[in-house]
């Protein structure tokens, strides 16, 4: 069972943070602390059978997933018990799923080691040099470019099928 943290340490000790609504104080303070300390931010924020799990790079990261990783963290998710006609998104930055309460946790820390083991987080130093080699070379701070376009869907047979397809996959390649 999933117990709301009480503390930073025990949210950096998980490597996620488990908070309930409305107290969004630990969450504020582990995003911080994430963000300083080059760590990816994953919530979560259980209720009675399904959490609401989210990781967020986008302090973290200039670019995000490669497309290989994306297609592999879509299929994780579509492996889970996802809550029946809710909203779910993976993108190269952010990825969120209202998954059962059971495998919250397992979920949280897949894609903790999926973003660290890729070597796509960086402190806010690291960033602001990459930004700024960025604006060197084309003139402007925009972020590096993305493998894969964001996939916002609602939780229902017909849609799963659909991006279930290597096809579909294929078609959100940038």
């Amino acid at each position: 069972m999933l117990h709301e943290h009480r503390s930073l340490e025990e949210s950096i000790a998980s490597e996620f943070v488990v908070y309930r609504h409305p107290n969004y104080s630990i969450s504020y303070r582990y995003y911080n602390w994430c963000t300083l300390n080059a760590k990816p931010y994953v919530e979560i924020a259980p209720q009675i059978k399904y959490a609401s799990v989210v990781m967020d790079l986008c302090d973290t990261s200039d670019e995000g997933f490669s497309a290989e990783t994306g297609y592999e963290i879509l299929h994780f998710i579509l492996d889970q018990s996802l809550k029946p006609r809710s909203m779910f998104s993976v993108g190269p930055k952010w990825v969120s799923a209202y998954v059962s309460v059971q495998s919250a946790d397992a979920v949280a820390k897949f894609l903790y080691r999926r973003a660290m083991d890729e070597g796509i987080i960086f402190s806010q130093d690291e960033l602001f040099k990459r930004y700024f080699a960025r604006y060197e070379e084309f003139g402007n701070f925009l972020d590096g470019k993305s493998a894969f376009m964001r996939i916002n869907a609602e939780v229902r047979p017909s849609e799963l099928a659909r991006l279930r397809t290597k096809k579909f996959w294929q078609s959100l390649l940038l």
